[in-house]
């Protein structure tokens, strides 16, 4: 029996898997001639949606060779941060110098920024790679 995937998948699998687990779960449903119709839709607007996606990654990161973001913390007198920087810190002084809203997720950091000075962090959207240029100034 051919079934159909909420992610658009199309299998053959026996009837009594289908009929007594992925059915009832919800998990699939039966690969008629208008279900497949609507997953076949259904994928090539996942497709396309993921196309501008990459689209505005690109833009967005070319906008991160411009920019530095500035944050002034606390620290002591050699320089060391009181407390760690994360991306969280970071997205949200971008969004509030610049308007550029990111995800957190999207900033590369091994382990919290702890030190002042010029920080290059590497940034991925989707496919597209860039960096973020980071000034770290004490009060």
């Amino acid at each position: 029996m051919k079934v159909i995937f909420p992610n658009g998948d199309i299998k053959e699998v026996k009837d009594g898997y289908a009929r007594n687990f992925l059915f009832p779960q919800k998990l699939a449903q039966v690969a008629t001639e208008g279900n497949l119709k609507i997953a076949l839709k259904n994928k090539q607007n996942k497709l396309e949606k993921q196309k501008i996606h990459d689209e505005l990654g690109k833009e967005l990161v070319s906008k991160f060779s411009e920019i530095t973001v500035k944050i002034k913390v606390k620290a002591s007198e050699k320089g060391h941060l009181f407390v760690g920087l994360h991306a969280k810190e970071i997205t949200e002084a971008l969004n509030k110098q610049f308007n550029i809203s990111i995800n957190p997720d999207w900033i590369e950091l091994d382990k919290p920024i702890k030190a002042t000075g010029l920080h290059i962090l590497p940034v991925t959207l989707g496919k597209s790679k860039g960096e973020i240029k980071l000034e770290v100034e004490a009060i």
